[in-house]
């Protein structure tokens, strides 16, 4: 009997330190501390603070620094119309660059973040995305 009055008394310890932990972070129940962040770093998602922690002088060497796979193939290119060369376009706030290549004539210093979007999404929500299939895009935001 006292074994099971202990365990319960446990359990009831342990739960109200994950809902205290909770309330202190401002999440709710279900969420983490990280996703209430609006300037968490992900795989597909460069912050501003991340740009700031790393010395680079294009938009280019960022990439390559903190998320090289970037510029690696990421596998078959999603057919948007016509041909399929499988290749990665830019985009500075929502005006399109040109290819990979175009990351190294962007000055790093006025770069506020920069976000990976695949290519079958990329079709959907830039502009002129064009007939050709695209593995993804690199989206640049300013400050």
């Amino acid at each position: 009997m006292k074994i099971s009055v202990s365990l319960a008394a446990v359990a009831v310890v342990i739960a109200m330190s994950g809902a205290a932990g909770c309330a202190s972070s401002g999440a709710t129940a279900g969420e983490s501390t990280a996703s209430t962040s609006q300037k968490t770093s992900s795989r597909d998602k460069v912050t501003s603070e991340e740009i700031l922690s790393v010395p680079g002088s294009t938009a280019y060497d960022l990439v390559y620094k903190l998320r090289p796979d970037w510029l690696r193939s990421r596998g078959t290119a999603t057919m948007v119309g016509g041909s399929q060369n499988g290749g990665t376009l830019v985009y500075l706030d929502g005006v399109k660059m040109g290819g990979l290549d175009a990351l190294r004539t962007i000055n790093s210093r006025g770069i506020n973040g920069i976000e990976w979007v695949p290519g079958n999404k990329a079709a959907m929500i830039l502009s002129d995305v064009g007939s050709a299939a695209i593995v993804g895009a690199i989206v640049l935001t300013s400050r």
